[in-house]
């Protein structure tokens, strides 16, 4: 039995989810422990002017790459102490880092994801692997998403969908042939968090309930949903690079601020929902990420299936023992084992590479 620690923080900037996962073999795998720490918000100013589209300063970046690993060091020594183990018990850290920049269609395409890795591996005296997604671009992929692959082990079949309600949505399943497919459907919380930021002075949008207060705009809903990137085919992956709000007020013109969250939400709704009933053999549809937690949004999602006649029901991971808040760390904890052990962790039919890459660099612990 080996252990692997996952982290993983995304675009909504809400926390670093770390969880502590034991590994048998590539698809026998059991979460230990799991925590998310929430960033100083000193920490999430700087991660959040490096994120936005402009040119940033290099030395900025070095430096909050490395104020990233320190907090993400200190959880890891918190959560390793509750769960009464050490460093020794550790195998390696899968640490996805932070997205501050993702341009997979750029002239010279590339993904950045800060974070020391270093750093890291010297203050845990454990083994890191990190930056996981530049090898698949490398090999003319997305870089994205990473996900689907692990879904494709753990579902049987090809009744089943994963969607991931984290900043950007995502879904994979398998198509009619058995094929492993998934690709970015747009935003899932970016904006409407972002909304939230903005208006309410508050980080998300609780239970769904600013939205509740708002009317959607159908105008400005029609215009966000004929954006190019609806239209697109997979493989195709997003970011706040290309959702973010002034994205959203161009499209939307001047909006009441509860009404753009409801907009936001309903936006959220529709485009997964466009996407899901395209694939008629779907039975069950298991979501996870933090926007399971917005009762509007789940049903807004709801209603939208069933408007458009899909029938499939809605799951929580948490039926399957992971709950919903650490899915994507666990992801990068197995993709941490899969480098280690030189087995590839993309799949060409999701992310467009033209081969099965391992993925992931490795920085081992010192010895002594």
């Amino acid at each position: 039995m080996k252990r692997f620690i996952g982290l993983m923080s995304g675009t909504s900037l809400d926390g670093l989810d770390v969880v502590c996962a034991t590994f048998e073999e590539p698809s026998s795998w059991a979460i230990e422990g799991a925590r998310t720490f929430t960033f100083p918000s000193a920490l999430v100013t700087r991660l959040s002017a490096l994120a936005k589209a402009q040119d940033n300063n290099l030395e900025s970046m070095a430096q909050v790459a490395i104020h990233w690993s320190n907090f993400a060091a200190g959880c890891i020594d918190q959560l390793l102490s509750e769960m009464q183990l050490s460093a020794r018990d550790i195998t390696a850290i899968g640490s996805h880092g932070q997205t501050i920049r993702h341009c997979p269609n750029a002239d010279t395409p590339f993904s950045v994801q800060i974070g020391c890795p270093s750093t890291l591996s010297e203050l845990t005296h454990i083994t890191v692997v990190a930056d996981f997604r530049s090898r698949d671009i490398a090999a003319k992929g997305q870089g994205a998403p990473l996900v689907p692959a692990f879904h494709g082990e753990l579902f049987a079949g090809n009744s089943w969908l994963t969607l991931n309600l984290g900043g950007i949505a995502n879904i994979a399943y398998r198509n009619r042939g058995g094929e492993l497919m998934g690709y970015d459907t747009g935003p899932a919380n970016i904006l409407i968090n972002h909304l939230c930021q903005r208006d309410f002075n508050c980080d998300y949008d609780l239970n769904g309930d600013i939205a509740q207060r708002g009317s959607v705009q159908a105008a400005a809903l029609s215009n966000m949903l004929s954006d190019p990137f609806f239209q697109q085919t997979a493989p195709k992956s997003t970011g706040p690079e290309y959702f973010n709000l002034a994205w959203f007020d161009a499209h939307c013109g001047k909006i009441s601020p509860e009404d753009a969250v409801a907009t936001a939400t309903e936006l959220t709704a529709q485009s997964i929902a466009r996407e899901i009933v395209a694939q008629a053999e779907i039975q069950d549809i298991w979501v996870f990420g933090g926007g399971v937690k917005n009762v509007t949004l789940m049903n807004s999602l709801q209603r939208a299936l069933i408007s458009m006649g899909c029938t499939a029901v809605i799951r929580d991971t948490q039926q399957i023992d992971i709950d919903p808040d650490f899915m994507e760390a666990l992801v990068f904890a197995w993709l941490a084992e899969r480098c280690l052990d030189y087995l590839p962790g993309n799949c060409p039919s999701v992310t467009g590479a033209e081969r099965a890459v391992i993925l992931g660099g490795i920085y081992p612990v010192s010895q002594g």
